[in-house]
């Protein structure tokens, strides 16, 4: 079975707005389906084909980077699920980029 997959960057200027965006990702993770908080990782499962996840990981020793990635079985739910995600972090003035491209 063919996996598709994308992982987004959220564009954070301060270390300290990380949490905020987490709360973000949860609620909005959670409209799309339930979303569950494991430390400072939110899973979220929208269909039976879908896995969201959304993360802080370590670029350097001092910088976090904001990752959310999309993966599933349809091309066509990975990028519908990057918009609403990209919708809704840019309504709350976060600035969104792929950090990675489409993988099969």
């Amino acid at each position: 079975m063919t996996m598709f997959q994308l992982e987004l960057e959220v564009l954070v200027d301060e270390t300290y707005k990380m949490k905020d965006v987490m709360n973000l990702l949860e609620s909005a993770l959670g409209e799309m389906g339930k979303a569950v908080k494991v430390g400072a990782l939110v899973i979220c499962s929208p269909d039976e084909h879908t896995l969201i996840q959304a993360f802080a990981e370590k670029r350097d020793l001092r910088n976090l980077e904001m990752k959310v990635l999309i993966q599933s079985t349809s091309s066509a739910d990975v990028v519908n699920y990057t918009e609403v995600i990209s919708l809704k972090l840019k309504e709350a003035g976060y600035r969104v980029t792929l950090a990675s491209r489409g993988q099969v």
